[in-house]
């Protein structure tokens, strides 16, 4: 039963995966503050992506997850790589990333 309890760093993507949730069914879905939010972490992420020896205080620890999630993701690094904001995304774009976001559950024994 606790393999199905998401992590500490599947919990930082929360809002993220909301955005991509949303977008998913209907990219005019977001409300404007979480697509602002979604803006800036992925802004942030793809920066600290670039250029990792830039990382900073100021930087959110969701944006440094991100960054994370994406040097280590070849799928949500792809599905990503034409998203520079929320506007950018399409349903099917939203639903490729999240797809590649899915925490992957340890089998029951």
């Amino acid at each position: 039963m606790l393999a199905a309890v998401p992590s500490e760093a599947d919990k930082r993507l929360e809002l993220f995966r909301l955005a991509l949730l949303l977008s998913s069914r209907d990219s005019s879905a977001l409300p404007p503050r979480l697509s602002e939010y979604f803006d800036l972490l992925l802004r942030q992420a793809q920066s600290l992506v670039r250029n990792p020896e830039e990382i900073s205080a100021a930087q959110l620890p969701q944006a440094m997850q991100l960054a994370s999630e994406l040097m280590s993701n070849c799928e949500l690094t792809a599905a990503l790589s034409e998203v520079r904001s929320a506007k950018d995304l399409s349903p099917t774009v939203a639903k490729r990333a999240l797809s590649t976001l899915e925490p992957v559950l340890a089998p029951a024994d």
